[in-house]
């Protein structure tokens, strides 16, 4: 990075008081390249982050982290799960103000942030570190949510965490109770249902998982189950096709010929179950 003061134009107020005249233009800069590991699988893996891009993504996931509880004094809110505040948001000049649709709402939720978090970037940098051709000019690094997976009454009552691949009824499980559990498969088979879940096999397309993630978040799905040869639900296109749906859903990927003991609960309670078409 370097001193630009000539680039502040009205990126001065959000910066004030947080080094406002150091924008960063170096592509060899250790964030840029961190940023671009993100756009592979095997980089996402390996850190346990994803990137969000544009307005929309990055403000939701702001509004998200920032409304959910302090973490208690026995764990911290990563080990509890849930969207957790980004450890970086990259963002350009042009990005902000009232000008710009959610530029201001943009402004708002990044002065709420502490200011190691938030770096101003140039546009060109901006345009290296997104997947997009014509990026929006923010970016977000987040956690990828740890979200509890429901039990079945008739399970173990174990979750497990989503992202993980489940081989065995003890694999994945994080041998927990609360208010997931109860708010999944206990509930829901109290009230005499089957819950909602989408399994999505062989779903290839990043562009179709996140359709597929983002129509279930609409129609009451309670979890997703990949099996066979998914697209990464945390691509960064999958990501812009869910609109926020993916980070709001706990998605867990099954191995092929794996039967975890969840998924033998899940069989059985459906069979007993009148089925019940939702159009």
């Amino acid at each position: 990075s370097r001193s630009a003061p000539s680039n502040r134009g009205s990126i001065e107020p959000l910066w004030s008081g947080i080094e406002s005249s150091l924008v960063l233009t170096s592509m060899q800069n250790s964030k840029v390249k961190y940023v671009k590991t993100l756009h592979q699988k095997r980089g996402r893996d390996k850190s346990g982050q994803v990137l969000l891009e544009g307005h929309r993504l990055v403000c939701d996931a702001l509004e998200a982290a920032l409304a959910a509880p302090e973490p208690s004094s026995t764990a911290p809110r990563a080990a509890q799960g849930g969207l957790q505040l980004p450890s970086l948001v990259m963002v350009s000049e042009r990005a902000l103000g009232d000008g710009v649709p959610e530029g201001m709402r943009l402004e708002s939720l990044l002065r709420r942030l502490p200011g190691s978090a938030v770096v101003a970037a140039s546009e060109e940098v901006l345009k290296v570190v997104a997947t997009t051709d014509t990026p929006q000019q923010v970016v977000a690094v987040v956690d990828r949510p740890q979200l509890a997976w429901p039990s079945f009454a008739g399970g173990s009552g174990r979750r497990g965490r989503s992202g993980s691949a489940i081989e065995s009824e003890s694999e994945g499980s994080d041998g927990q109770d609360g208010t997931a559990a109860e708010r999944g498969g206990h509930r829901a088979s109290a009230a005499g249902r089957c819950p909602l879940y989408l399994i999505c096999d062989g779903v290839s397309d990043p562009g179709n998982m996140g359709t597929l993630v983002r129509s279930a978040g609409a129609t009451g799905v309670e979890g997703i189950v990949l099996v066979g040869g998914c697209a990464d639900p945390f691509n960064p296109k999958a990501l812009r096709s869910a609109m926020g749906a993916t980070l709001r859903l706990p998605i867990m990927q099954v191995n092929t010929g794996s039967r975890p003991r969840w998924w033998e609960a899940c069989w059985k309670e459906c069979r007993s179950t009148p089925l019940t078409w939702r159009a």
